[in-house]
């Protein structure tokens, strides 16, 4: 019997079926089946707790790549974006985390005449697709922004995938219609609580960095703050420093001003926490102080400055290269970044 590495590498070299594969984007109705049955595949993969590379969701990244190779798929593409990126997007969360070998080729591009072809491993097949589909959704100053952020970088390396989620939705909102910033809070919303853990990261950050959008933070009936609260109460860092940043980014737009001066003694609980929790927790403190209104908003500053002196200090001395507006602690800083 042969190995599913094995499988996987001829589902991804096999000309045939790759010709296979472009054919069915070129024509809309069949495109639109065919890769909403890939993207099923993608968002119910039965991975999890397995160590083992699956064959279907991997298969399925290559059969995208090869379709969104072509120019026929744009269209499509466009009527299923976002929900193809945030398939891939959790795809591509699972796939590093399994450490599969580079030279594990499971994808393989023609270079065109006179070139030389490219090969793929797991990871970087699941890049490329990630690019390929912002592409064809016509968002290529996503990619640029990707780029200049060492956003693929990110993605790759577990530990800070969630970093790279963040980078990437920076540079949707800085690119994306209001319009399509909804559609893709509005899908993330469904997979706030998801049992699936790489699911419920990637929608908690993507959810957390479109609050940088005012018409998102703006909203009427959405429980923002609610859900922030809770995630930053839980044990998981990651969940505490994605709720934390989405305070931050919150607290930039006036009208939540007021509702978050409540919010002021809870955070300061996180001011002796990890360094990385610290950090998000002294970002939201200064634009809660920097962007709030009124008079009270000096009592606020006033209640945590001796607090925040001897931290600043201690970080100052820890990263000695890293300046203030670098490490986000300026006042001065862009919202957001």
């Amino acid at each position: 019997m042969v190995t599913r590495a094995h499988d996987i590498a001829v589902l991804g070299s096999c000309r045939t079926i790759l010709a296979l594969w472009k054919a069915f984007g070129i024509r809309r109705e069949t495109t639109i089946n065919v890769l909403q049955l890939l993207i099923g595949i993608l968002e119910n993969p039965s991975t999890e707790g397995t160590t083992e590379m699956a064959l279907p969701p991997v298969a399925a990244v290559c059969a995208l790549c090869e379709m969104l190779s072509g120019s026929q798929c744009r269209v499509a593409i466009q009527e299923l974006y976002p929900r193809v990126l945030l398939a891939v997007l959790c795809h591509l969360y699972w796939v590093i985390e399994q450490n599969a070998p580079q030279k594990m080729v499971v994808y393989r591009k023609d270079g065109g005449p006179g070139g030389k072809s490219k090969t793929f491993d797991p990871t970087s097949c699941a890049l490329e697709v990630v690019k390929l589909v912002l592409l064809a959704a016509a968002y290529d100053g996503v990619v640029v922004y990707a780029d200049q952020h060492k956003c693929w970088n990110l993605l790759s390396c577990p530990k800070v995938y969630y970093i790279g989620i963040i980078e990437l939705t920076s540079g949707i909102v800085k690119n994306c219609e209001p319009a399509m910033l909804h559609r893709i809070l509005n899908l993330a919303k469904n997979l706030l609580n998801s049992l699936d853990n790489h699911q419920k990261i990637l929608a908690r950050t993507f959810y957390a960095q479109l609050l940088w959008h005012r018409s998102i933070a703006e909203t009427l009936g959405q429980d923002f703050l609610g859900n922030l609260i809770k995630w930053i109460k839980e044990p998981n860092l990651i969940m505490k420093e994605v709720g934390l940043r989405g305070v931050s980014n919150l607290a930039l737009h006036p009208r939540q001003s007021e509702s978050l001066k409540s919010l002021v003694p809870l955070l300061r609980d996180f001011l002796k926490s990890e360094v990385r929790v610290t950090v998000q927790a002294v970002k939201a403190l200064r634009n809660i102080i920097y962007h709030g209104q009124g008079e009270d908003i000096k009592v606020v500053f006033c209640s945590i400055s001796r607090q925040l002196r001897p931290l600043i200090n201690d970080v100052w001395a820890s990263v000695p290269r890293i300046s203030w507006e670098q490490y986000g602690l300026g006042l001065n800083m862009n919202p957001g970044s």
